[in-house]
């Protein structure tokens, strides 16, 4: 199994943890990484990762992104890259298939068998749903930045694969905004045209594929399945569908907008979000993958001088702007309102610390 991403030196510590995550569960993957600054490749070298191969950013850029990458911003230039890299790694080293996963990811179960799934269907691109739960907030949230998510997509090295491949990087080459306007949203909304426009266009529905901040809600943990031991080794958790009852592994995780500070505490913007989130699967999640995180960055600072400096306190947070963006950035009087109150009502349970 052939993976593929992207990060640089600030987010090398969360990718470390996905790789330990992705070979652990999945023992014969090859993770190919472009590396987006120096100290992020010599670090990689270094280390001799035995399942993971660095691409020094100065190879992988050509004219084409170096002409861009002036005038866009660091997260909308990366953006531009993420099909750029499909193309580029699975040319260069001859791959038939080739995934794209985000860096923070975590893997509780190998994603193989999904992948199969797929390259037996005849199919030449899969892309993955958000799989919002349904609340108003999540059915605005698919309108402006997409039904499907760039998180954990395949590409066929074939003629219907690089095609589809290559009209995607053409649109994200043409613009690839960092906030949504004018129905776009980086390199994510342009996913949701792919089946309009192309045949062969497969959809990843397998469970436990994608369960992020935005469905976890969805979940509870299963009865049976509270063994921290195994929770904190990564070696599976179960959970139930509280609306249809299906049980089944978590395959991997998104740990999306999660802070982790120096002194052990966190915010992981989980509960402000709308739902009834069930208290032990989140912790569960969260805490040993803090705590994985923490033993990458003190790995990190001591062999490499990587983050020395203090990314501040938990007791920080709240002073950081956070409210003032939870107050101003809704579309509508309502949504403030439903935000406000589940603000007032649980984002002290955001402020988790891995002990």
């Amino acid at each position: 199994m052939n993976f593929c991403t992207l990060f640089d030196s600030n987010y090398i510590d969360r990718a470390l943890v996905m790789y330990d995550s992705l070979i652990g569960a999945c023992p014969d993957a090859m993770l190919y990484v472009v590396a987006f600054d120096r100290p992020c490749f010599d670090t990689l070298k270094a280390l001799s990762l035995p399942k993971l191969v660095a691409i020094p950013y100065e190879e992988f850029e050509d004219d084409v992104l170096l002409g861009l990458k002036a005038d866009r911003s660091r997260r909308e230039y990366l953006w531009t890259c993420s099909g750029y890299s499909i193309r580029y790694i699975m040319k260069r080293f001859d791959l038939p298939h080739l995934t794209y996963i985000d860096s923070d990811l975590c893997f509780y179960a190998s994603p193989a068998s999904a992948i199969e799934h797929f390259l037996k269907s005849g199919n030449d691109a899969a892309i993955i749903s958000h799989r919002f739960s349904d609340h108003p907030e999540n059915r605005y949230n698919a309108r402006m930045y997409g039904t499907y998510c760039v998180q954990f997509n395949t590409f066929k090295n074939t003629e219907n694969g690089n095609r589809i491949l290559d009209w995607w990087i053409d649109r994200c080459i043409e613009c690839c905004p960092g906030d949504a306007v004018d129905g776009l949203f980086g390199d994510q909304k342009y996913l949701d045209s792919f089946a309009e426009l192309f045949n062969g266009v497969y959809e990843y529905e397998d469970f436990g594929l994608g369960v992020a901040p935005w469905n976890v809600d969805d979940f509870v943990l299963c009865g049976d399945e509270t063994d921290q031991d195994r929770v904190r080794d990564h070696s599976g958790i179960r959970i139930k569908n509280r609306h249809t009852g299906e049980i089944g592994q978590v395959i991997f995780y998104h740990f999306h907008s999660l802070d982790v500070f120096e002194d052990g505490g966190s915010n992981i913007r989980v509960f402000i979000r709308p739902g009834r989130h069930d208290r032990l699967l989140v912790e569960s999640l969260y805490r040993p993958y803090m705590k994985k995180l923490m033993d990458k960055r003190i790995l990190l600072r001591k062999r490499f001088g990587l983050f020395g400096k203090s990314s501040g306190d938990s007791g920080e947070m709240i002073h950081e702007g956070e409210l003032r963006q939870f107050l101003t950035c809704e579309p509508n009087l309502w949504f403030l309102v439903r935000k406000i109150i589940r603000y007032a009502l649980y984002k002290k349970k955001d402020y988790m610390r891995y002990e």
